[in-house]
């Protein structure tokens, strides 16, 4: 390999296998070890070389800005690569690179990378990778020094905003405190605040709001919306336009399956209204009634259920809801109500249904008589009585004739009967 300093192209930088050589762009840059700057126009490079000049050290006070690298760089201010660079680079203001990334770049306000990465990018502003349309690199690229797919391995770690904007896809992690944005991933991808997926994603996505084309994996956040999931939803609202995958939350809406509501009684909730969302394979239940134990207080619930086609217009529907009483008075106590319910439902028209049967329950609460049929059995938890006993339910159900969103390329129920919409 010749190593030669002074006017002579580096062998070295044009011998990485990795790295594409095309013709276009100068011949090669020039090897000079080390470099020191004020910022480029003030620099060794420029004193002794020129502008195309291939640094093993580089240090800057304000901007650092050699064209090729492959080793380590610092400035104060600003320290940018031409091209590609090769080792580490480390900056309080802002650490860039035309091209590709291999190796560790640190940025107080911000790290760039405009091609690919290879190893960690850490940033506690932003931390930026793809190509984006900045004044810092020349408008001419020189692609001798770039890998030939834009597809990255490694971490990206951004303090305010974690962004991958070309089309190369991420295998490995993507971690911000703000938003994060990938449109290809193969791994993790965690903000604080919104974690967007524009193409494909397999692995895990969490943040508060999440976002994502096709997910294949798992999506984890207070919001959680999807095109196409082949995974499951875990959060309070999870959106899905196809039925394929397993959502479990508070509000499970899916594309081509309209929502509805249920007016229903039992013995212990003499009066409750819910919100019915998600498909017939596994839907939730959400909604607020007044309990009667111990005097007509405000109690909220939520459930899971699942709905099992016996007839044409009869189903069986078991559900788990819990359900949870507030005090009106000092004295009083917390109500709370786990309730296996098994009915029948009976579909009188399309949009209106009947649905009655038994109940299973299990209580926490003072009272000696839960429930109009006998007691089953009384238990001391943590020195409060937790009681057991059967119980009936009944209610009504109902559509409202809102505009149904169908489904992006297939019809959802001709193609996912109710069971196998868990698929």
């Amino acid at each position: 390999m010749l190593l030669v300093l002074g006017g002579v192209p580096s062998a070295r930088a044009q011998t990485w296998s990795e790295w594409r050589m095309d013709s276009a762009g100068p011949e090669g840059p020039v090897l000079f070890p080390v470099n020191v700057s004020l910022w480029p126009a003030l620099s060794t490079n420029q004193r002794f070389v020129g502008p195309y000049v291939h640094n093993l050290l580089s240090l800057g006070l304000v901007i650092d800005h050699p064209y090729l690298l492959s080793g380590v760089q610092a400035a104060l201010g600003g320290a940018l690569v031409e091209t590609s660079m090769r080792g580490g680079q480390v900056a309080l203001g802002l650490a860039a690179a035309g091209s590709d990334v291999t190796g560790l770049q640190v940025g107080g306000f911000g790290a760039m990378a405009q091609h690919s990465l290879f190893g960690l990018q850490v940033s506690p502003g932003l931390a930026i990778l793809g190509e984006s349309d900045t004044s810092l690199f020349s408008r001419v690229k020189d692609f001798r020094y770039r890998r030939r797919s834009p597809g990255s391995v490694g971490l990206q770690l951004g303090g305010l905003g974690a962004l991958m904007t070309n089309d190369g896809t991420l295998e490995g992690i993507q971690l911000a405190g703000g938003a994060a944005y990938i449109r290809n991933l193969q791994g993790m991808q965690a903000a604080g605040l919104l974690a967007w997926s524009e193409t494909e994603h397999t692995g895990l996505q969490v943040a508060s709001f999440t976002k994502a084309r096709k997910m294949r994996g798992l999506q984890l956040g207070l919001v959680n919306v999807v095109d196409e999931l082949a995974g499951v939803q875990l959060g309070l609202v999870n959106v899905s336009r196809t039925p394929r995958g397993l959502r479990l939350g508070l509000v499970n809406w899916v594309a081509g399956f309209p929502s509805s509501w249920e007016i229903g009684a039992n013995d212990t909730v003499p009066l409750q209204v819910a919100w019915r969302t998600g498909t017939p394979g596994l839907y939730s239940l959400v909604g607020v009634g007044l309990m009667g134990l111990e005097g007509p207080r405000p109690s909220a619930l939520a459930g899971l259920g699942t709905s099992v086609a016996v007839g044409a217009r009869v189903s069986f529907s078991p559900e788990l809801v819990y359900t949870h009483a507030w005090r009106l008075a000092p004295a009083s106590t917390v109500a709370r109500v786990l309730q296996v319910r098994l009915p029948v439902r009976w579909e009188v028209r399309e949009g209106l249904w009947l649905h009655v049967g038994p109940t299973l329950n299990a209580g926490r609460f003072d009272s000696s008589a839960p429930g109009y049929l006998p007691l089953l059995k009384r238990l001391d938890v943590g020195g409060r009585p937790v009681h057991l006993w059967p119980g009936l339910f009944a209610g009504v159900g109902f559509r409202l004739p809102w505009p149904r969103v169908e489904q992006p390329s297939f019809q959802a129920r001709s193609s996912c009967p109710p069971w196998p919409c868990l698929a």
